[in-house]
């Protein structure tokens, strides 16, 4: 889909936006002021929403957009190709904070950790943690098991 609906306690729902810029939405969050950021799996773009429904291209993430949360006055969210975390600042400006981009599901020093096909990820109550999904490799099973993965913002390591 290309648009965003939002859905009243009622159940009922409306169109909130519906720009041509959402191509496959993957994740979506909102930050403390209302504005919601959605990655776009098909084409890896951040587009952040006003709270007028109005959207624009914010940023990118490598290879993939997978889900992405909001916590510390920033966003978190994974690229599933590229198995890497990003760390996107309310400005725009996107940086790797873990994953070494090879496949695997080896922790270690944040940038030399590895993950497969990381999609989920979630931000502890108090911040300091990211909870993330990497799938198990090689499992050939039609369930595709997942990993939970752990980076500790604070430490600097999964």
């Amino acid at each position: 889909g290309r648009s965003i609906a939002k859905v009243a306690p009622d159940g009922q729902s409306e169109i909130f936006a519906d720009t041509g810029l959402l191509n496959c939405p993957n994740g979506i969050a909102i930050d403390d002021q209302d504005n919601l950021y959605v990655v776009n799996f098909n084409n890896n773009t951040v587009v952040k929403i006003a709270p007028d429904g109005n959207g624009e291209n914010f940023a990118e993430v490598e290879s993939g957009g997978g889900h992405i949360t909001f916590a510390n006055g920033k966003l978190y969210s994974v690229g599933r190709g590229a198995a890497k975390v990003f760390e996107i600042s309310l400005t725009g400006e996107v940086a790797v904070i873990a994953g070494s981009g090879e496949p695997g599901n080896d922790d270690g020093p944040a940038l030399e950790a590895t993950f497969w096909i990381p999609n989920g990820i979630d931000a502890s109550p108090d911040g300091s943690k990211l909870y993330l999904t990497s799938r198990v490799i090689g499992q050939g099973s039609p369930l595709n098991p997942v990993l939970l993965r752990v980076v500790n913002l604070s430490e600097g390591q999964p």
